[in-house]
């Protein structure tokens, strides 16, 4: 005999048809949301909308070219979007955000471009490269 489905199990099932007939788009409620929680609790300016972000997003990185993935648990940094601040003071406001692979992000981070040209003679130097 069949168990009854749960609302539960049903909201799920509904939820994952919603995920996979746009997954960009879910990525970038996730992504929005995710930076709206952020900016209240580090009190920086927000005014993002869940459109303008899906609009910025690509198909893929534009530092590594590598296309994004937005569903999945076995996703790579590589693959992953990320919504990244590009001056971080500013907050997450019109022109100061693009959609970066996590990757990027995360060697991004806080750094500015002479923190990481500095990294870059340091590295090179250590492999051998210069």
């Amino acid at each position: 005999m069949m168990e009854a489905t749960t609302k539960k199990e049903l909201h799920n099932a509904a939820n994952r048809r919603w995920r996979d007939k746009d997954p960009k788009h879910t990525w970038a409620v996730y992504a929005v949301n995710r930076a709206k929680d952020k900016a209240d609790k580090h009190n920086i300016p927000f005014e993002l909308t869940f459109e303008y972000v899906k609009d910025i997003c690509g198909d893929m990185c534009p530092v590594f070219k590598t296309e994004f993935k937005f569903i999945g648990n076995d996703i790579d940094q590589f693959q992953r979007a990320a919504l990244n601040r590009i001056d971080p003071k500013k907050g997450y406001i019109v022109g100061n955000v693009a959609v970066i692979s996590l990757k990027a992000s995360s060697i991004k981070s806080n750094s500015t471009a002479a923190d990481l040209a500095r990294t870059l003679v340091w590295l090179r130097t250590i492999e051998g490269d210069i």
